[in-house]
């Protein structure tokens, strides 16, 4: 028998080499009209869309409006008409009085899960003009966007060389504006355009502007400035006064959490709590707050304290009885004495209303109470589907655990039907073993399958799918050919199928030159790497989750050593110590690597590439465009699927 295992192999290569073509994903693509918009005017949106939507799919053009004074957008979500034969939508919009930059993605709703289209992560934006220049904050808040700061939901990807040429303008425009020209200052000290030194004394001048105590970004921006300037009780005093002006704001929410953080005491901590989820009903951290709550009750163990906090809020969300579950299962503190029967009976008693809920009721308009503002509504039912879906995980995992087998399937269900394709591995796990022992092998297969398909695999996985495929097919027993044949096209439907989505993601950002140099004096060019596809390896030697990469680094390196097509760099950047190349020589030598280790001796390419954090890989094609970034790190083999993907993905 053979268990698929993506171990560094001939298989890294058989997967480029060998898979068929599949077909080129055209990517959608929008117009916005007027490209230039004045205030509160109507634009008119035409999308033309690319395979992601279908005949029956409904489109929905959501968009995320920035004012001047704010750093979080309003959310709005308009559905599109359509010309379905010619896969074209429509839709207008009247600006809000005071937008002045708006950010555009597509929201696609299927029949059993939605998808968007965010111009591979870059968004379509807008900034508004007056007859002849955008207008005051408009090129400040489109410069902040381009940081790739954002929430979740409205993420560009971060593109530092934009940034710094919108923020400069802003600047130049609207030099009374105090927030673009501190952000502005800290973009050319970030992106060593400019030395601490310089740095210091532009920030030094700049802190003895006017600026308006009423308005927030312009008191953030100069408390932010006093702080590099080491005036940290000044910047704490102007902090103050405005947020007992302003107690709703934004700033006043952030310092709620910061005293959260250092509550000293449950009473202090449940007090500050609770006045955070009444000042801020519709925040986006409300989730994390009750998570947190609940995670204090129970280190002590005060159950009964716990359910009366929780009993005097409304809507209290699923994560939190998710959490007292899990805990009062596994937890025998929780009832001391108890047996784990016992246990696992009262955790479904205090979760017995949100388990009708979750069966019985669709998520409706009473989960839209707390949306915050820059979510779309069914954005953030989609979320609501997740958290209820992670909750009947939970529940069928009880019920699992307590031999109630037919409990435990019901709940398995719904939980793949609420998350879709984000349901995890473990809960597959079950699902699947549910389903044998109950004799459903039909219906174990077929999820085993799924699972496969969907890149959703492990190793009790790909046995039970083997022991499944021996019982429904006893005949065939001692044939593994037959089955790894089978394995085989299971396994070439999950790489297609994730290729496919990956076509959707490429990023088509423009080439850019750079010149690197080995520690053993190398050099390497764009400019002679041109007609060959690049994998550039960020990290550097303070950076743990890079070297967690070394082995990964070693065997790519020697699988593509040879190869005519594909260069794999690695480069070392963001270093700490001062003579950098015989620092990176010794750590080297220390750690016996053998892979080649580049450094950009100016120290620019992180810069034109808009790195923001280690470890990242870049992806580059034959004409050195930038087509994909992947930051972080899980594990080799998590690695090594991502290049075959997307090396097959950028053919």
């Amino acid at each position: 028998m053979r268990i698929t295992n993506f171990k560094i192999s001939k298989l890294f290569l058989s997967f480029i080499l060998f898979y068929l073509s599949i077909t080129v994903a055209i990517a959608g693509k929008l117009e916005i009209n007027p490209a230039k918009p004045q205030q509160a005017a109507k634009i008119k949106l035409h999308y033309f869309a690319d395979d992601r939507v279908g005949s029956r799919s409904s489109v929905y053009f959501n968009i995320y409006c920035f004012s001047a004074g704010t750093t979080l957008p309003v959310a709005h979500e308009i559905k599109a008409l359509t010309n379905n034969s010619e896969k074209e939508y429509l839709a207008d919009f009247t600006l809000p009085d005071d937008c002045v930059y708006g950010l555009i993605k597509i929201y696609i709703k299927n029949e059993k899960k939605s998808d968007d289209d965010n111009n591979a992560g870059t968004f379509w934006d807008f900034r508004v003009y007056t007859a002849e220049k955008p207008i005051l904050g408009a090129s400040l808040r489109a410069g902040l966007a381009n940081l790739g700061n954002l929430q979740d939901n409205i993420k560009k990807s971060a593109d530092l060389n934009k940034s710094f040429d919108l923020l400069s303008e802003e600047s130049v425009q609207y030099p009374q504006n105090l927030e673009a020209q501190i952000g502005l200052v800290s973009l050319e000290l970030d992106m060593q355009k400019i030395t601490k030194d310089i740095f210091d004394s532009k920030i030094t001048d700049l802190v003895k502007s006017e600026y308006s105590k009423e308005s927030e970004n312009d008191v953030r921006a100069i408390c932010r400035a006093l702080r590099t300037l080491n005036k940290t009780d000044k910047a704490d005093r102007i902090e103050r006064k405005f947020i007992q002006n302003n107690p709703k704001s934004s700033l006043s929410e952030e310092k709620i959490l910061t005293r959260l953080s250092e509550a000293e005491s449950l009473i202090d901590f449940t007090d500050v709590a609770h006045e955070f989820i009444v000042s801020f009903p519709n925040s986006s951290h409300r989730e994390k707050i009750f998570s947190a709550i609940v995670s204090a009750f129970i280190q002590i163990s005060k159950y009964k304290e716990l359910l009366e906090f929780l009993d005097q809020h409304e809507n209290v969300p699923a994560i939190a009885y998710n959490q007292i579950a899990l805990d009062i299962v596994d937890n025998e503190a929780s009832m001391p004495g108890s047996t784990r029967q016992q246990r696992i009976i009262e955790a479904l008693k205090i979760c017995s209303q949100y388990l009708t809920n979750v069966i019985n009721e669709p998520i409706s308009e009473k989960e839209l109470k707390h949306k915050p503002h820059q979510y779309t509504a069914l954005e953030w039912l989609d979320d609501q589907y997740l958290l209820h879906g992670t909750f009947a995980e939970t529940i069928g995992s009880i019920y699992y655990s307590a031999d109630s087998l037919k409990e435990a399937e019901k709940y398995f269900a719904k939980a793949l039907e609420l998350e879709g394709l984000e349901v995890s591995s473990f809960l597959l796990e079950k699902y699947i073993s549910t389903e044998m022992d109950l004799g459903n092998y039909q219906k174990a297969l077929l999820l085993a399958n799924s699972a496969l398909i969907a890149s959703k695999s492990s190793v009790l996985i790909e046995k039970n799918h083997y022991d499944i495929y021996i019982k429904l097919f006893p005949a065939i027993a001692n044939d593994t050919a037959k089955y790894d044949k089978y394995l085989d096209s299971l396994a070439d439907l999950a790489f297609k199928e994730r290729v496919s989505k990956l076509r959707y993601l490429k990023q088509n950002l423009n080439a850019i030159p750079y010149n690197l140099i080995s520690t053993d004096g190398k050099h390497l060019s764009s400019e002679e790497l041109k007609g060959k596809i690049v994998i550039m390896e960020f990290w550097a030697t303070w950076c743990g989750p890079c070297q967690a990469k070394f082995p990964a680094f070693e065997a790519i390196s020697k699988k593509l050593e040879g190869s005519k097509d594909i260069v794999y760099v690695i480069v070392d950047i963001w270093e700490r110590a001062g003579s950098k190349l015989n620092d990176i020589i010794e750590f080297k030598n220390n750690n016996k690597l053998t892979f080649p280790i580049y450094l950009d001796e100016l120290g620019l390419i992180q810069q034109k590439l808009s790195l923001t954090g280690l470890p990242v890989t870049v992806y580059f094609d034959k004409e050195g465009r930038i087509q994909f970034k992947e930051y972080g790190y899980s594990s080799d083999t998590a690695l090594q699927r991502d290049i075959e993907d997307r090396l097959k993905a950028i053919e």
